[in-house]
């Protein structure tokens, strides 16, 4: 009990900021044709590799307009988006749940 208290779950100030920022942060990367799962990888690792007591050592380089070529390239969803994300397509005017009476 203790535990979900002093945790930035989303029924906290807090946790509805960080929820929001990365929520924005996965938006930006699925719209520039980033694959998430790719970009959260290689970003924990280096976040893991610098230490409990440090901080990544260029935040920029890690987002869409400030991201490497070679970076960029390697983190490239297949088809230029991520399939499932934020940018995914429905057909005009259909709603999620009238997809899932189907």
């Amino acid at each position: 009990m203790i535990g979900r208290q002093l945790s930035f779950g989303s029924h906290s100030e807090d946790g509805a900021d960080l929820q929001a920022l990365l929520l924005s942060v996965f938006a930006t990367l699925d719209q520039a044709g980033i694959h998430l799962w790719r970009w959260l990888e290689e970003f924990l690792g280096e976040c893991a590799a610098v230490g409990p007591a440090a901080a990544v050592a260029d935040p920029p380089a890690w987002m869409p307009w400030g991201m490497a070529p070679e970076r960029r390239v390697r983190l490239r969803a297949p088809g230029g988006r991520a399939r499932g994300g934020p940018s995914a397509r429905r057909p005009t005017g259909a709603s999620p749940m009238a997809a899932s009476r189907r």
